[in-house]
């Protein structure tokens, strides 16, 4: 291609004559040295003739550079080294190119036979040694005679060769270019195959004297007239079918990287490859195994051997001749006859007695070892090609199982697709609809809670009690919806709430109070260890975890008792609801926990999911769930969580009863503390303002951001509470405007009626403080108000419980004399006796637990000393 394009450049006369010679020099040019070596090789041996040498002695090298040498040189010693010298560089040359023309033909050809490339060094080595061993032997004489007859092969081939270039392609009996890429061509074609076997069959025939003496002396020129004869009448005859094998591809005419060797070569050396779905080049298609020519399958010697068998012989004859035996007989007879015909040249040639003898034991013995030969190469070549096969078949079954695997994968994609965005548009409406459901409720929630704790209403007390309680297991239900749809989602998301754990304990077990009193079950709620005021953890997948084992453990009692004990030691709380219900059997406890699986009573109404969303929970809390139940007796889940203990520093906990069920708060210490409410809805407006405005808040209602801008003019407030969904502008581009205004610093509360709000807007969390999702405990709002604005709340003297009295001498004797002895089951059953009886305080009995748990006898008798002595 590089010839192709200097062509078409343009270029002076001057250019392109020097191109021309240059062209010429490098090529035909070489013809001109060899012609006048030639002349000085005759010259030699003229000369040699000349100075007395026998004339078959003439042609040798050494007798003619010697006689040269001599000439021109008086030392003998200089002649007979420089004509040593001359000897050795001129047959280095002669057989060393010639070794190397013979690798490159040896390359070539087994390349196109075996489909493997040993390297050219390898032929290279391997004709230098025949050559070595023929000098060792010498058998000059007979290889003389061999070439002689191998000449008319050579002639044959190159009469074949001239033909097709000088008349057929110009008749057009052959393609006009030449193609020497393997995968365009017939394994076999008989123009230039055919012509020159019928050439050598005639030339050997004449060399032999068949024809008289006449052609005997020229079976050299009828080789090459036969051949340059026999090739366009094969041509013809053909109708030059067997030169392509499939159309050429237009290929871009630049360099391409080879598929395979990923080498880049120009266009006329590539083929586009369907094995290997690319180019391929012309050695790596030569090399190739594994394809079995499919490009070209109608190409391959035996396919068109097969048809030319069944097309021209009888069917029995030809697959008599397709099997394996056949093939054994005719290549061991083949091979054995060429053996035998070369011993039959040495033999011609030979002058040894009893030679016949020789040749013939030689004869037998090889064809022996032809035979043995043939027939391993048949039977391994069978077992290649039935593993071929095998493979090929494998691997056709996997390619069909990946393509039904794809299609499978796909069909699940498109099923996959179709569930997510039927889960999204259920999580849309169950989200709205939760919105819709929690407005309402926190009006509910939040007016039952300020009458509940309204002194004038004692009467209505439990009533309202109950609206309260209510309200709460509605919005545990609302949440649990919310809860499947972020579980399914991947959403979910873990909260650090401040929790009143004997708030939260009193609270849920009050919603199961009345259902067990109903179903006249025994329900039992008991604390054991030193439960602390606040805890830390998610408020509201705690409250939700024992929700579900309680009413599971209510669902499916009858009667009996259902028990709620909660154990708290060293910030780790053990959660255990125990019911006498049916049980469950044990190769159903795996069950219990997959979605959607119920009881074997199916007349117990129930989702089946809440103890998959419990074990859920756990799980994500950082805890552990474990089930133990016997058919008939009943069931114990054991639920074990971290929840660590927390101070508030908005009041002091010693100041509240061990069952208080509310904040005994009468409000501040301090400046009073101003707060603007902005929501739409009225009802809101009111309840935070009734409720804030009794603990001696100043509290400023705005219906509408529009209002509460107005109001910013006037008032500076120090915090505000800001309702998210709100007509025109919402929450959170109100409080974007108030961070980027002169209210950076004050507390936002962020309050919403869609649970998931906050999670929404996780990169706008430096707009807001706290957030509450409706409806929000009372007390909860309160206790974080008085966080953010750092004022510590007054306790209600009224609703403080009870100062408990001091211990005796003899309760405190008690208790010294168990901890001298380390009798920690003594001392923890005494102290639980006191706390029972209301006697020690608060604080004191909380110091002697924590030092009975960490085993500190020597820190628990000093306490008691220092009571003694504040007594």
């Amino acid at each position: 291609m590089d010839f192709l394009r200097f062509l078409k450049e343009p270029k002076t006369t001057s250019e392109k004559r020097k191109w021309w010679l240059a062209l010429l020099a490098a090529g035909p040019g070489w013809s001109i040295l060899g012609v006048l070596k030639m002349v000085a090789g005759s010259y030699l041996v003229t000369l040699a003739i000349r100075e007395g040498v026998p004339s078959e002695d003439a042609s040798d090298p050494t007798r003619m550079y010697h006689v040269a040498f001599d000439q021109l040189i008086n030392s003998p010693y200089l002649v007979l080294a420089l004509t040593g010298l001359f000897v050795i560089l001129s047959q280095l040359k002669i057989n060393v190119t010639n070794a190397y023309a013979g690798s490159i033909a040896w390359s070539n050809f087994f390349s196109r036979l075996t489909h493997s490339h040993p390297g050219r060094v390898v032929w290279l080595v391997f004709n230098v040694c025949i050559a070595l061993m023929l000098m060792e032997l010498g058998v000059f004489t007979g290889l003389e005679h061999v070439l002689g007859v191998y000449s008319h092969v050579a002639v044959a081939w190159i009469g074949a060769l001239v033909s097709d270039l000088v008349i057929n392609k110009p008749l057009g009996l052959s393609p006009k270019g030449i193609e020497f890429r393997r995968a365009h061509l017939y394994d076999i074609n008989p123009v230039g195959i055919g012509s020159m076997l019928a050439a050598c069959l005639l030339a050997f025939l004449s060399y032999g004297g068949v024809f008289g003496p006449m052609l005997q002396a020229f079976s050299s020129f009828v080789a090459l007239g036969s051949a340059f004869v026999l090739a366009p009448i094969l041509a013809w005859a053909t109708r030059g079918k067997y030169y392509i094998a499939r159309p050429s591809e237009d290929l871009i005419p630049e360099l391409h990287s080879c598929t395979v060797c990923e080498f880049r070569f120009d266009a006329e050396d590539m083929a586009n490859c369907p094995f290997h779905a690319g180019p391929i080049c012309s050695l790596c298609c030569t090399l190739e195994t594994a394809c079995h020519d499919v490009c070209k399958p109608h190409a391959r010697f035996d396919y068109v051997l097969k048809n030319w068998l069944f097309s021209y012989l009888p069917t029995q004859v030809a697959r008599a001749l397709m099997t394996r035996h056949a093939h054994f007989v005719i290549a061991t007879i083949v091979i054995s006859l060429t053996f035998g015909a070369v011993l039959g040249l040495v033999r011609n040639f030979a002058n040894a007695p009893n030679f016949d003898g020789v040749l013939t034991v030689i004869f037998g013995t090889v064809s022996i070892v032809i035979g043995i030969s043939v027939w391993m190469y048949l039977l391994s070549d069978e077992s290649r090609r039935n593993a071929t096969a095998e493979a090929e078949r494998q691997t056709e079954r996997l390619l069909k199982e990946i393509r039904a695997h794809e299609r499978t994968d796909r069909a699940l994609q498109q099923a996959k697709d179709k569930a997510e965005a039927a889960n999204l548009a259920k999580t849309r409406y169950m989200s709205g609809l939760s919105h819709e459901l929690r407005t309402p409720l926190n009006a509910i929630y939040g007016f039952a809670q300020l009458l509940e704790k309204d002194a004038d209403l004692e009467n209505w007390r439990p009533s309202l009690t109950s609206i309260r309680r209510s309200s709460e297991h509605l919005a545990g239900l609302i949440d649990g919806l919310l809860d499947i749809a972020r579980i399914e989602a991947g959403r979910l998301e873990i909260m650090r709430d401040q929790i009143n754990l004997r708030v939260l304990l009193t609270q849920v077990a009050s919603i199961f109070e009345e259902e067990a009193h109903k179903k006249s079950i025994n329900f039992e709620l008991r604390a054991e260890g030193l439960l602390p005021a606040f805890v830390r953890s998610d408020e509201k997948r705690l409250r939700q975890i024992i929700i579900n084992l309680l009413s599971n453990a209510i669902r499916y009692t009858e009667e009996g008792a259902v028990t709620f004990k909660l154990t708290y030691r060293n910030e780790v709380a053990i959660i255990e609801v125990a019911d006498s219900g049916i049980g469950i059997a044990p190769e159903h406890i795996d069950r219990i926990w997959r979605p959607f699986e119920r009881g074997e009573r199916r007349d117990i109404q129930g989702s089946g999911l809440g103890l998959t969303i419990t074990k859920l929970l756990v799980e994500i809390l950082g805890g552990e769930i474990e089930v133990e139940s016997a058919v008939g007796v009943g069931s114990t889940f054991r639920v074990r969580l971290m929840l660590p203990s927390v101070t508030p520093s908005v009041f002091d906990p010693d100041t509240m009863g061990p069952e208080s069920n509310a904040l005994p708060i009468n409000g501040y210490e301090g400046p009073r503390k101003t707060i603007l409410v902005v929501d739409d809805d009225f009802n809101h407006l009111a309840l935070a303002e009734n409720f804030l405005t009794k603990y001696g808040f100043v509290v400023l209602c705005a219906s509408s951001v529009d209002m509460a801008e107005t109001m910013l003019g006037d008032a500076v407030p120090n915090i505000l509470l800001l309702d998210i969904d709100m007509p025109g502008r919402d929450g959170w581009s109100f409080a974007r405007d108030l961070r980027a205004g002169r209210h950076q610093n004050t507390p936002i509360i962020m309050i919403s009626g869609h649970a998931n709000e906050e999670g929404l807007h996780r990169t706008e969390i430096g707009l807001h403080d706290a957030f509450f999702a409706k409806p929000y405990n009372l007390d909860e709002l309160l206790l974080q108000i008085a966080e953010l604005l750092k004022v510590k709340l007054i306790m209600d003297k009224n609703q403080a419980a009870p100062v408990l009295r001091s211990l005796t001498e003899n309760e405190r004797k008690t208790l010294l004399d168990a901890a001298e002895i380390g009798h920690a089951s003594a001392l923890r059953a005494a102290l639980d006796d006191l706390r029972v009886a209301g006697v020690g305080p608060v604080s004191l009995m909380r110091a002697l637990d924590a030092c009975l748990e960490q085993f500190d006898m020597e820190g628990l008798a000093r306490l008691l000393e220092d009571h003694h002595e504040d007594a």
